[in-house]
C-alpha cells in the first residue's frame, strides 16, 4: 500500500510540475506577443539600446528577438557644429543583411516615430532618391545618443585586473 502511495504522490508531483512549467511557458508568449501589438506597423519605429545606441526601420517582435528591416541610424559628425548623417544600414564592411536581429535584452526600448519625425522625413527623402543617404560605412559603431546629440565614444575593452 505504501508503494502505491508513493506512485501516485510522484506522478501528482510530476503532473503539477508540468502543469506549472506549461502555464509559464504560456505566459511568457502571451506577454511577449502583447508588445509586438504595441508596434505601429504603419510607421518606423526608433529602437534604444542599451549600448547607447540608436537604430530607425521597421520592426517586428518575434519571442526574445526585436527584427527590425529597412534599417538606417545617425553618423555622428566629424565637427560639433553640423548634424548626423542619415545612414543606410547594409553598405558597412561586414555587407549586413535583413533583418537585423537583435536580443531582447540588449533593447532599452523602442518608439514608433510620428509622421513629422525629422528622421523619417531624411528616410523618405532617400528613398524618393532626392537625398543620398551615407554609403560609406563608419569604421565604428554609430554612437547617437537617444537625443540625437553624439554621444561619448565608448572605451574599448579591457582586461579584468583580476585575470
Amino acid at each position: 500500500m505504501r508503494t502505491i502511495r508513493r506512485v501516485i504522490v510522484v506522478v501528482g508531483g510530476l503532473l503539477l510540475l508540468l502543469l506549472a512549467i506549461w502555464a509559464v511557458l504560456l505566459i511568457r508568449d502571451r506577454l511577449s506577443a502583447g508588445e509586438d501589438r504595441r508596434v505601429d506597423h504603419n510607421t518606423y519605429q526608433a529602437l534604444f539600446l542599451t549600448s547607447s545606441q540608436v537604430y530607425f526601420g521597421k520592426l517586428t517582435i518575434d519571442g526574445d528577438d526585436y527584427l527590425l528591416r529597412d534599417v538606417f541610424y545617425l553618423n555622428s559628425p566629424a565637427d560639433s557644429s553640423s548634424r548626423g548623417q542619415l545612414v543606410k544600414r547594409g553598405n558597412e564592411l561586414h555587407g549586413p543583411v535583413e533583418p537585423m536581429i537583435i536580443p531582447a535584452r540588449s533593447v532599452l526600448f523602442f518608439e514608433n516615430m510620428r509622421d513629422d519625425s525629422e528622421v523619417l522625413a531624411a528616410i523618405r527623402l532617400f528613398k524618393s532618391g532626392q537625398a543620398p543617404a551615407a554609403t560609406v560605412a563608419p569604421t565604428t559603431a554609430p554612437t547617437t545618443a537617444p537625443t540625437g546629440v553624439p554621444a561619448t565614444p565608448s572605451r574599448s575593452p579591457s582586461p579584468s585586473p583580476t585575470r
